[in-house]
């Protein structure tokens, strides 16, 4: 088969990613990615059978493809290996998320810690909030997801209004509050606080009052720290 020939199908250039030779694949390497990156079915193939190397390093050329492409996000959630996956999550769960069919069969097939990536974005109410979402989960990293769930528990679409570094200051003064069985105070004041345009400050004061009056003792009274 012709050079040309394969470039010019999506679908024969990811399987000349996945059969090449390493010395013949390198001197054609970037038509070859070109072409692939070209169609999300075709990236999401890539991802899933090229060998390390060679994901690795096109891996954001691939990831950009699928991700604008809720179906092939749906299939790269359910099928790629974790490490791809978490390489992507973020972006492909915003997709997913966007799509009522696909998000509700995530939900079935979908390994659980995957599908609650979705969920996070569950909570936006317009674009500009899944935005704010995927910007917080980038930022902070999915080590966070599960804390997110709780926020959103009890603060649902306001975590979209918490940048960065207010929500790790309110993560760790919430790691204060669980200790002390303070949870539902604690949210009312996050949520106070948020309002207020004040999280920084007002999770710097937990956290400061926390380690100067609990010693170990249990005498931190959340209640007592204002919004």
């Amino acid at each position: 088969m012709k050079l040309e020939d394969i470039l010019d199908d999506p679908h024969k250039a990811y399987e000349a990613g996945r059969d090449l030779s390493d010395d013949v694949f390198e001197k054609i390497a970037e038509q070859i990615i070109e072409s692939v990156a070209q169609n999300a079915y075709s990236s999401c193939y890539a991802g899933l059978d090229w060998n390390d190397e060679r994901f690795n390093k096109h891996a954001e050329q691939i990831i950009q493809t699928i991700s604008q492409d809720a179906q092939n996000s749906y299939y790269a959630g359910e099928h790629w290996s974790k490490e791809r996956f978490d390489r992507a999550a973020i972006r492909i769960a915003y997709k997913v998320s966007q799509d009522p069919v696909l998000q509700k069969r995530a939900e079935t097939t979908w390994r659980p810690e995957r599908y609650k990536i979705v969920e996070i974005f569950n909570i936006a109410t317009n674009n500009e909030e899944r935005d704010r979402i995927a910007n917080l989960l980038q930022q902070v990293g999915l080590q966070y997801n599960q804390t997110m769930h709780v926020f959103t528990f009890y603060i649902r679409n306001k975590l979209a209004r918490m940048t960065p570094s207010e929500f790790l200051l309110a993560t760790e003064a919430h790691s204060f509050a669980e200790q002390v069985e303070q949870e539902e105070p604690f949210f009312n004041g996050l949520e106070e606080s948020i309002d207020k345009g004040t999280v920084d400050k007002w999770a710097k004061h937990i956290i400061q009052y926390f380690r100067e009056n609990s010693k170990g003792a249990g005498n931190y009274r959340i209640l007592e720290v204002a919004a």
